[in-house]
């Protein structure tokens, strides 16, 4: 099977009512990703996530920016689609379209901030995708990522039965070293987050890359 044929696969698992995995979670599980992306957003800022799923973030990110800023979400799914819809029915300044990395519908410079929760592992082209990033973002603008953390401690004690592990849906795995490599790859800037960002006790790598400007 090609990487192209597993990405393939991957999307068409999760256009229907499939995403349990991530997407079938309590809104608890998703609260430490949504104090992170508080965290990234300011009132009045452009923000864009990309593969919302059902929304969680989105509702998020609007609360960060306010009434006076922009959230857009993007999902391959239509039914997660429509799933974040609904969920943030309230906030008008929130807009939600089926479209991919690929496919993003926006001007460059647009955003100040991107976010790809759960999402840069399931891309079969990282490198263009995060080459479209940075053309989104203005100059100073960041992306937030989330990925299975590859060099974590526990990958190697754990097995097959790492949680990591997501065959075919996980095309690509990550250290900070080749997250950080991918980001110089495409013109942006790591941004150390501390020092706990590159101890691998955790299962999760959360990066952080600047557009100079």
């Amino acid at each position: 099977m090609t990487t192209r044929t597993m990405a393939a696969t991957a999307v068409d698992a999760f256009r229907g009512d499939l995403p349990v995995r991530y997407h079938g979670y309590p809104d608890s599980f998703h609260a430490p990703f949504a104090a992170a992306v508080r965290r990234a957003s300011s009132p009045g800022q452009r923000v864009l996530d990309v593969g919302s799923g059902p929304g969680y973030l989105l509702a998020s990110m609007a609360e960060a920016v306010g009434p006076g800023g922009e959230v857009q979400g993007v999902d391959a799914s239509p039914a997660m689609v429509a799933m974040a819809r609904s969920r943030c029915a309230g906030a008008s300044q929130v807009r939600v379209a089926v479209a991919d990395a690929a496919s993003l519908p926006f001007p460059d410079g647009h955003f100040d901030a991107v976010l790809l929760m759960s999402y840069l592992e399931h891309e079969h082209r990282p490198t263009a995708t995060m080459l479209k990033v940075k053309a989104l973002l203005r100059p100073g603008g960041c992306v937030f990522v989330k990925v299975p953390h590859y060099g974590c401690w526990l990958r190697p004690l754990l097995g097959r039965s790492w949680s990591g592990y997501f065959f075919p849906q996980h095309l690509y795995y990550f250290t900070p070293k080749t997250i950080g490599r991918l980001f110089a790859k495409c013109g942006l800037e790591t941004v150390r987050n501390g020092f706990w960002d590159h101890v691998p006790l955790s299962d999760v790598l959360w990066a952080t890359a600047r557009r100079a400007g």
